[in-house]
């Protein structure tokens, strides 16, 4: 094997080598230097013949200070590891141009080396030539392998077929449509085509990987991305004429999972979230939902809800023993579709629900008056409206909520709650500043403010509300107030006859950076606030806690998880009293995914009757671990996953949790049987169409301080 090893600086690499038998015995424990001089030798690759080895490399002993002036230099290398050529053979050395990334093989006569060539365009030509088993170069400079054409050229692959070389690209036109093209180069030093042979040119994303030879065909190599990216391959003949058409998918890479959103009834929840499994497209991504158990732990089957299109938007209501999960379908505007689901996970309705069509936003928000549900949303002209989803099934009439006093006034961004008593659904209203409106509906469905509460109308922007209930409503928002850039957070209480008690609203968090989608939820004692925070590239959720009369508690904000992973956006559910659970997406770089999951979590809230002395410090440990990683192996989706991550979540990340306020456990047990406190733990809905997922969940222990009384 060869590689290129950094020396003196960042400019100055050499290409080094070790030899290892069939068995794996390594023979020689120092490496052997194949060529080290002024300058970079980079980018080796490798060829065997009958009587050692060829190694060639991009070498930049000819530039001048950072220029480009690349050239491709070989040396042969003897079975006992002595390097034949010490001062290499110039393959193709030529002033004020490049040649690049060289690909080496053996046609049972002489080398031949392949590489990337920038003298005749600035997009790129491959060239190649041949050298013989006694050093010498047979072809100059170079042929030229690719014709003449106007698109990006990466790669090449190669293989020998017995008679001739297949050199294998692909085409970028800078558009994500990448196809793949091929000539024949002959032992002689011949291109045999004088135009580029289409092998696999169906439109889509792709990367060549490898080109190899079965003794029959040839069989070409690439990852594909459709929506998620899937290893692929396809066959074609010596002479060019493909076998598999567009190729077939070998492996598909994990679920895309986003936009996840849960509820909980009875102590048990329902989890739904969108999800892309394999090849399929981004059109026919589906709504998945799953039951979760007492400890926020998922059990049972995996559903699907059907659907034929485009889907947005997913939304979970619990009622009294049963959920409501509504969703948008469509790409421009979206119709709103809507399936009741027992706790177990199985469907009520043999069909979905039509609550809508063309709306703007889809489903937004859902809450429960027991059997029946209130589902609201933004309508075309910027009006929030809702429906009734009555215990039949059946759905009422279109519910518009109240209009502001000026048509060209808009509203958006609704939110619903219910108290026991009234429906309040707030929303963002426009009128050339933003300000957050209210308005209550009976349990019935019938308008109580014909017209709208005003909630706040202070200076500059207040939008993206929320609102929970415990007696009185708890109303949230991003208010801009005092200038800066920043939100800060605000809540006020709302009673059930819509009597503002908080008229300039409390400041939960303040301002200092970016802060969205506030969520309140009664945890069993007063509220827990759940929001995004960071900057608009990197979001983290976090918490904080505001008792029943509007008291801040928590002294700085507590992290759920880390904005450095995007991990937004977030929905939560209370599974018993301070017991909550968490489910977010976010950017997943583990092995087999690299690409949106939905994570949870499932905290466990002190309240403040239970809080410690503030004098003994942080009160407990979290001490849990995480109970349901998957270490990585990976398991397959019924056989159609070979080697990839096939619905469960096979890259969570070991380590502590980042600190939510209170000491955290370094040595807690971490995924795959490791120890790595480096970075936090989690737990992911690694979720898939063939099975359950495998969902760990990890306690974080949100222990809050109070200061002392003490004495004088």
């Amino acid at each position: 094997m060869v590689w290129q090893r950094g020396t003196r600086s960042v400019y100055d690499h050499d290409i080094l080598a070790a030899r290892i038998r069939d068995d794996g015995t390594v023979l020689d424990a120092t490496p052997r230097v194949v060529v080290s001089r002024a300058g970079n030798q980079s980018s080796p690759t490798l060829a065997g013949g009958p009587d050692g080895f060829l190694v060639a490399w991009q070498d930049g002993r000819h530039q001048v200070g950072e220029t480009l002036e690349w050239d491709i230099y070989a040396t042969r290398v003897a079975l006992s590891g002595e390097v034949l050529d010490a001062a290499g053979l110039p393959v193709s050395v030529l002033a004020s141009s490049y040649q690049t990334y060289p690909r080496a093989l053996f046609d049972g006569t002489n080398y031949q080396v392949l590489w990337g060539d920038g003298r005749n365009s600035s997009y790129g030509d491959f060239y190649g030539g041949r050298v013989s088993v006694a050093g010498e170069p047979l072809d100059g400079t170079g042929v030229r392998i690719t014709p003449p054409s106007s698109d990006y050229k990466q790669g090449p692959a190669l293989a020998f077929d017995g008679t001739q070389t297949w050199v294998v690209w692909r085409a970028a036109t800078g558009s994500y449509d990448e196809r793949f093209y091929g000539v024949r180069f002959g032992k002689d030093g011949v291109v045999k085509d004088t135009a580029r042979v289409p092998l696999f040119t169906h439109s889509g994303q792709k990367t060549l990987s490898d080109l190899i030879f079965d003794g029959t065909r040839l069989r070409a190599v690439w990852a594909e991305y459709v929506g998620a990216y899937g290893l692929k391959s396809g066959r074609f003949e010596t002479n060019g004429t493909p076998v598999d058409g567009e190729g077939r998918f070998l492996a598909w890479g994990a679920n895309v999972q986003d936009i996840p959103s849960v509820a909980s009834s009875g102590g048990t929840g329902l989890m739904a979230w969108r999800d892309q499994v394999g090849e399929e497209a981004a059109r026919t991504a589906s709504i998945r939902i799953q039951p979760l158990n007492a400890d926020g732990q998922p059990t049972g089957n995996v559903r699907v809800l059907s659907s034929s299109t485009y889907v947005v938007r997913p939304a979970v209501g619990d009622g009294d023993g049963i959920y409501l999960v509504a969703w948008g379908e469509g790409s421009s505007s979206h119709d709103i579709k809507a399936q009741r689901v027992r706790p177990d996970g199985t469907l009520i309705d043999a069909q979905p629900l039509t609550l809508a069509t063309s709306t703007v936003s889809g489903p937004a928000s859902i809450a429960s008056a027991g059997d029946s549900f209130f589902v609201v949303w933004e309508a075309a002209g910027s009006r929030i409206t809702g429906v009734m989803v009555r215990e039949d099934g059946s759905v009422s009439s279109p519910i518009p909520l109240p209009r502001p006093a000026s048509s060209s006034q808009t509203q958006s961004q609704p939110k619903v709650a219910f108290n026991g008593t009234h429906f309040l659904v707030v929303w963002t209203n426009y009128n050339g500043d933003y300000d957050i409106h209210a308005a209550r509906v009976s349990p019935t469905g019938q308008l109580v403010d014909a017209t709208p509460r005003i909630i706040s109308a202070a200076a500059s922007y207040q939008y993206e509300p929320n609102v929970a209930a415990h007696g009185d409503f708890l109303v949230t928002w991003s208010d801009y107030r005092k200038g800066g850039g920043w939100p800060e957070l605000r809540a006020a209480r709302v009673a059930s006859d819509g009597t503002l008690k908080d008229p300039d609203g409390k400041v939960v968090v303040p301002n200092g950076s970016m802060k969205r989608y506030a969520q309140p939820m009664f945890d069993g004692s007063g509220f827990t606030l759940l929001w995004q925070q960071g900057s608009d590239a990197f979001m983290g959720p976090k918490l904080a806690r505001v008792s029943l009369d509007g008291t801040v508690l928590t002294p700085a904000p507590l992290d759920v998880w880390r904005a450095e992973d995007n991990a937004n956006p977030a929905g939560m559910a209370l599974l018993a009293p301070h017991k909550a659970v968490i489910v977010y997406q976010r950017f997943d770089s583990g092995p087999g995914l690299y690409m949106n999951r939905v994570h949870g979590r499932v905290l466990s809230i002190t309240p403040e009757e239970d809080k410690p002395d503030a004098g003994s410090g942080d009160a407990g440990l979290d001490s849990g671990v995480d109970a349901g990683t998957d270490g990585g192996g990976g398991v397959t989706d019924g056989g159609s996953d070979a080697g990839t991550d096939g619905g469960v979540d096979a890259g969570m990340d070991g380590g502590t949790r980042p600190d939510a306020g209170a000491t955290v456990d370094a040595g807690t047990t971490v995924d795959a049987g490791t120890d790595t406190p480096e970075a936090p733990e989690d737990s992911g809905c690694g979720c898939s169409s063939a099975g359950a997922p495998f969902w760990g969940f990890l306690p974080l222990a949100l222990l809050l301080r109070r200061r002392r009384a003490r004495a004088s």
